[in-house]
């Protein structure tokens, strides 16, 4: 397993990227065991733990799962087994984070074993160790590839876009409140339509950060690959202009480290050679701009998540180079 800690940057990977100071690097922690090797889904924290849900097994091919894992630093442990009573059906590709309002993990959509688009939200209890079927009258249409996240400002959660079931890209903005009922938002500013995005909370900002993604339909000179970043502050989005694009943008994950203040993206696509790109892309906070800085070498549909308890960055599993059931 990998963990990110503070220490002399790795040398340079990303041949566009910049020059680089000081800064954290990958290391490999040894656990005694992991959750089977998967993809597609992305991973979330309780800033204690951190959780992966779901996905496709193996590197390629494969079948949908829907069991739950829980990692510590240490160890991981199986909440839920795959096909388990009560349990969401399996799935990829589906919105997951985690409700600091309620303390609850919250599933919506993602695409079954059939090839359906879901429209279902679930929420995992850790003082029961229960799945809930919470979907509400007025849900958002069914999705997958579409990206969620805890909204400090409202309490609640923020999804934005995704791809639904007739293979539509999508750009709408709903917020999912107490726990109760998904409410469509009606934001000034609306960015454009993606899927394979990303949403990630700044707790000390108090926003939510979008960004990355694609819309298939266009070509890379029309924009097929989304570079811009977007704040949302519970009831608009912000365009935040930026000297520096981020590179891998699709088929990866992303997390916001709270110590160093940095959003942490790597590989993925949507960079070159081919699209794939090794390094790590991090938004500071400080400056509001995107530095790139060096990775592992190409990876891709891995689960993230930043975890303060343990003051890392963790990756897991995933497609590529590094197809080990690892943690990053």
């Amino acid at each position: 397993m990998r963990i990110l800690i503070p220490a002399l940057l790795l040398p340079f990977l990303c041949a566009d990227a910049l020059a680089q100071a000081p800064g954290p690097q990958w290391t490999l922690t040894t656990t005694p065991s992991n959750p089977p090797l998967r993809r597609e889904c992305p991973g979330t924290s309780d800033n204690t733990y951190m959780y992966v849900f779901g996905g496709t097994t193996g590197n390629s091919g494969g079948s949908r799962v829907n069991d739950l894992w829980r990692f510590d630093g240490a160890t991981w442990t199986q909440m839920t087994a795959n096909g388990a009573t009560g349990s969401p059906a399996a799935r990829h590709q589906a919105g997951v984070t985690w409700d600091f309002a309620r303390s609850k993990l919250v599933v919506f959509g993602g695409q079954d074993a059939a090839g359906t688009a879901l429209a279902d939200t679930w929420e995992w209890d850790p003082v029961t160790n229960a799945w809930t079927n919470i979907t509400p009258p007025g849900s958002p249409s069914a999705r997958r590839f579409t990206a969620l996240s805890y909204d400090p400002a409202t309490g609640g959660l923020v999804m934005f876009g995704g791809l639904d079931g007739s293979g539509t890209h999508l750009n709408d903005t709903w917020m999912f409140l107490g726990g109760a009922a998904w409410v469509q938002a009606s934001p000034t500013t609306v960015p454009s339509t993606r899927r394979q995005h990303h949403l990630v909370t700044r707790p000390d900002v108090g926003d939510v950060l979008l960004f990355g993604g694609q819309e298939a339909t266009l070509t890379v000179a029309q924009g097929k690959w989304r570079r811009d970043t977007h704040s949302w502050n519970g009831t608009d989005w912000t365009l935040i202009p930026t000297t520096t694009d981020p590179q891998g943008v699709v088929a990866n994950d992303a997390t916001y480290d709270q110590l160093r203040q940095r959003v942490v993206m790597p590989s993925g696509n949507g960079g070159t050679p081919a699209n794939q790109c090794n390094g790590v892309s991090e938004f500071d906070t400080l400056t509001n701009d995107w530095v790139i800085r060096p990775g592992l070498g190409y990876f891709s549909r891995f689960f993230l998540a930043y975890v303060p308890a343990i003051g890392k960055t963790i990756k897991v599993s995933g497609q590529g180079n590094l197809v080990p059931t690892n943690t990053y």
